[in-house]
C-alpha cells in the first residue's frame, strides 16, 4: 500500500514539474504601443478580463511602462482564448473606440501568440480626440420629457426633417447612461455651417431656453474637439408659460401633402421667412396641426407654406391665396383648412409622374425604389421621392414640375444601390427637359450592387501589409462604387484561412479605381514613405489578384 501511494506521488510531482518547466518557457505579453494624448499624466492602466473576474481595478495587472512609452503585462499562462479590456482602474475610464462609443471585447488565443500588441483609442471619461465624427452628448433633458418620444437632432444637414432616419436619432450607452448621437466630418462640406436643434420627434417639438422661449440655432464646431456636451433646459411645447397666445388649428391638409414634410407659418412676425424653423406646425393626437405664437401690438397677417413660397397654401383651383389677416384682440384660436398647395394643386399641369415599366429580376421584393437628382440635392434615399406601385403594379412618382431641367437616377436608398446601364457601367443622369411633360416612362437595366449571372467576381487578397499595422486592424477598400466612404462596413476585408486580408469584388467596381484604409482618410495607403499614392486601378484579367500596402499616411 506504502509502495503504490509512493509510486502515484512521484507520478503527480513529475506532471507538476513537466508543467511549471512549459509555463516557464511560455509567457503572454500584453503590450499597448499607443494610448490617447490626454491620458493624465502618471495615470495607471489595467487590463482585466476573463482571467481576473473582470476586475477593473486589479492591482496584479498593472501595467507597466517602458522607455519607449509603451506598456506591458505579463498574463497567466493558460491555454486558449483570452478576452480582456484596458480601464484607468474602473468602469468609468474603461477603454472606448476612436469616437467614444462602446466596443467589443478584446480577444486573443494563447496558443498563438507570446506576445499581443494593442493600441487604446480613446477613455469613457475623456473626450475622444480621433474621431471622423463629432458626438454630441445629452448631459441633461427637461423632467418632463415625455418617456415615449424619441429625441432627434434636426439640422440643415437633413433639411431639419430627422423623419424616421436613425443615424439621427440619440441613443443611450448602457454603461454611462448619457445619450448621444455622431455626426459625420464629411456633412461640414464646401465649409458650409453645420446648424441644428434637438427635437422630440420632429422639429415641431423644439428644445427651448428655461422660460421656454425660442432658443438661436446650435452651431456644430468641427475644429473643437470630437465630442459636444450639451443641456436641453425646456421643450417648446410643454413649457408652462404665462404669456398670452393665439393657436393656428389646421383641421384638414391635401392628400396630396408629401408624407413627413413639416409645415410652416409664415408672417409679419417673422419678416416672412417661409421656412422659418421656430414656426412648424406640431401634429397632435387627432390629426390635427396646431401652432401658438405670442400676441402682438400689431394685428397678425400670415401665409401656411411648406417650407417654400413655390409650396405654400392654394385655394381648390391651385390659385395663390391673400394674406390670412386677423386682429389679436378679436381671437385665441383661429380654425383652418388647406384646400391645395401651388406646387401640387390638380388641374393646372404642375405635376410630372415618372413611371418605372421596367426593373432588373433580381430585385428585392420588397425593395423601395427613390427619385435621385437635382430636386433633393442628390440625396439618395429620402421618403418624400419613394416610389409607389400603382394600380398596374408598376412603381410611379408624381413630382411638381419647377418650370426647369430634371435630372436623376433611380437608386434603392443608397449611392451603391444606383442603377446602371446593362453592361454594369455608370449612366449619364435622365434628364426631362425644359418643354413640358406629364408622364415619363423609364426602364431600369441593373442594380450597382447585385451582380448579374453572367458578371466577373474578382477575388483580391492582400499578400503584404505594412509591418507597422497594428494588430487587428480592420482594412476597407474604398471607391467610386460606394461614394469613397473610407470606413464602409459593406466593404471591410475579412481575414481568410491562410491569415490574408481579402474580399470579392465586381470587375466593374474595381475598374472605377479603389484604395485601401483603415477606415479613415487619415489612414488611407500610402507608399513606403508614408507619402500619397494615385487610385489603383484594375487592368488584369484574372479572377484573383494579390496586391500589397506599402505603407500607411498615418504612420
Amino acid at each position: 500500500m506504502i509502495f503504490h501511494l509512493k509510486k502515484h506521488t512521484k507520478k503527480i510531482l513529475f506532471v507538476l514539474l513537466i508543467f511549471f518547466i512549459f509555463s516557464s518557457c511560455k509567457q503572454i505579453v500584453v503590450k499597448v504601443e499607443g494610448i490617447p494624448k490626454n491620458t493624465p499624466v502618471g495615470a495607471d492602466i489595467y487590463i482585466t478580463g476573463n482571467f481576473n473576474l473582470w476586475d477593473p481595478g486589479d492591482d496584479s495587472y498593472i501595467l507597466t511602462q517602458n522607455a519607449d512609452s509603451t506598456y506591458i503585462v505579463t498574463l497567466p499562462t493558460t491555454f486558449g482564448r483570452i478576452e480582456y479590456k484596458f480601464t484607468r482602474g474602473d468602469w468609468t475610464t474603461v477603454e472606448k473606440d476612436r469616437c467614444g462609443n462602446e466596443q467589443d471585447d478584446r480577444y486573443a488565443y494563447t496558443f498563438d501568440n507570446d506576445t499581443i500588441i494593442n493600441s487604446i483609442e480613446s477613455w469613457s471619461d475623456l473626450d475622444p480626440l480621433d474621431c471622423d465624427s463629432v458626438t454630441i452628448v445629452l448631459v441633461q433633458l427637461p423632467e418632463n420629457t415625455p418617456k415615449d418620444d424619441e429625441i432627434k437632432i434636426a439640422g440643415n444637414f437633413n433639411a431639419w426633417n430627422p423623419a424616421d432616419d436613425d443615424r439621427y436619432k440619440f441613443k443611450k450607452d448602457s454603461l454611462t447612461g448619457k445619450m448621444s448621437v455622431s455626426i459625420p466630418r464629411s456633412f461640414n462640406r464646401d465649409g458650409i455651417k453645420i446648424n441644428y436643434k434637438i427635437v422630440r420627434n420632429d422639429i415641431s417639438r423644439p428644445e427651448a431656453d428655461k422660460y421656454g422661449e425660442d432658443i438661436a440655432k446650435r452651431i456644430l464646431d468641427f475644429e473643437k474637439g470630437d465630442t459636444s456636451f450639451i443641456k436641453v433646459e425646456q421643450w417648446g411645447d410643454l413649457s408652462d408659460t404665462d404669456e398670452n397666445n393665439v393657436t393656428i388649428v389646421l383641421h384638414k391638409i391635401p392628400q396630396s401633402t408629401p408624407e413627413n414634410n413639416n409645415i410652416f407659418l409664415v408672417g409679419n412676425f417673422n419678416d416672412w421667412d417661409p421656412g422659418d424653423i421656430k414656426y412648424v406646425f406640431r401634429k397632435d393626437k387627432m390629426d390635427k396641426y396646431l401652432i401658438s405664437i405670442p400676441r402682438k401690438k400689431y394685428g397678425l397677417s400670415f401665409k401656411i407654406t411648406r417650407g417654400s413660397w413655390n409650396t405654400e397654401a392654394a385655394d381648390k383651383y391651385g390659385f395663390k391665396l391673400n394674406n390670412l389677416d386677423y386682429n389679436y384682440d378679436e381671437i385665441d384660436t383661429i380654425n383652418l383648412d388647406i384646400e391645395n398647395w401651388l406646387d401640387l394643386a390638380s388641374g393646372n399641369h404642375k405635376n410630372v409622374s415618372i413611371i418605372i415599366a421596367k426593373v432588373p429580376e433580381n430585385t428585392p421584393q420588397n425593395a423601395t425604389l427613390y427619385l435621385f437628382g437635382n430636386y433633393n440635392k442628390w440625396e439618395p434615399g429620402l421618403a418624400d421621392y419613394a416610389f409607389k406601385k400603382n394600380d398596374q403594379g408598376l412603381y410611379s412618382l408624381t413630382v411638381p414640375w419647377k418650370w426647369s431641367d430634371l435630372e436623376f437616377k433611380i437608386t434603392r436608398g443608397s449611392i451603391l444601390k444606383q442603377e446602371v446601364a446593362a453592361n454594369g457601367q455608370k449612366i449619364e443622369n435622365r434628364k426631362i427637359r425644359r418643354k413640358f411633360v406629364d408622364t415619363l416612362l423609364v426602364n431600369v437595366e441593373k442594380w450597382n450592387d447585385l451582380a448579374g449571372p453572367n458578371e466577373k467576381i474578382i477575388n483580391i487578397e492582400l499578400s503584404k501589409i505594412p509591418k507597422n499595422t497594428p494588430k487587428l486592424s480592420d482594412i476597407y477598400i474604398v471607391g467610386g462604387f460606394n461614394d469613397w466612404d473610407p470606413g464602409d462596413n459593406r466593404f471591410k476585408l475579412k481575414v481568410n484561412n491562410r491569415g490574408k486580408y481579402s474580399i470579392s469584388m465586381l470587375d466593374r467596381w474595381l475598374k472605377m479605381g479603389f484604395k485601401f484604409t483603415r477606415g479613415s482618410w487619415r489612414s488611407v495607403e500610402a507608399d513606403e514613405s508614408g507619402d500619397f499614392i494615385q487610385n489603383r486601378m484594375y487592368k488584369s484579367s484574372a479572377s484573383k489578384i494579390y496586391l500589397q500596402i506599402d505603407g500607411w499616411e498615418d504612420k
